[in-house]
């Protein structure tokens, strides 16, 4: 039997009257905690490390997961945030083994192994580095110091307050 909140386990619970949130929690709680992935506990601490370094304040792993959600980022937004913090794009070590397309893991451009962060924040071909030009003369406007993105501070805007 699966037990959850208490408005989930009702003997022969209607489904009229369940809601999307009160299947989750039922569900959630009848598997238990999944366990986390190795990449996406990385990402994490990069996120919380990076921000650490500008905020001065380390963020709990509950405040970057929330940042992720907030509304001030549109629904892609969101949806890329928390692809690259699960490490699901396929790129980089995700084609390392699969035969004849182990080529795919690595940059043609640069010859390092490829990932998001590469694509972000290294890599040649993919225009970053014009981007990051752009943003740095804008950023300069606001006469506040301008630091290289790096994959953390990218997954942890959210979370900060820029004032000069």
């Amino acid at each position: 039997m699966i037990t959850g909140p208490e408005d989930f386990t009702q003997s022969g619970a209607r489904l009229s009257s369940m809601t999307q949130s009160t299947l989750y929690k039922g569900i959630t709680a009848a598997k238990g905690s999944p366990e986390v992935c190795r990449q996406t506990a990385i990402n994490l601490a990069k996120t919380q490390h990076a921000v650490a370094e500008i905020a001065e304040r380390q963020p709990s792993q509950v405040e970057v997961w929330n940042s992720l959600k907030q509304k001030d980022f549109d629904i892609k937004t969101r949806a890329f945030f928390w692809k690259v913090m699960h490490n699901t794009y396929k790129c980089g070590d995700y084609w390392k083994y699969i035969p004849n397309y182990e080529h795919r893991s690595r940059c043609e451009v640069c010859g390092t192994t490829d990932s998001i962060e590469h694509a972000l924040t290294e890599c040649r071909a993919s225009g970053q580095e014009e981007i990051w030009c752009l943003a740095e003369s804008l950023w300069n406007k606001g006469g506040l110091p301008w630091k290289k993105p790096t994959l953390g501070m990218i997954l942890g805007c959210g979370l900060v307050s820029f004032h000069p």
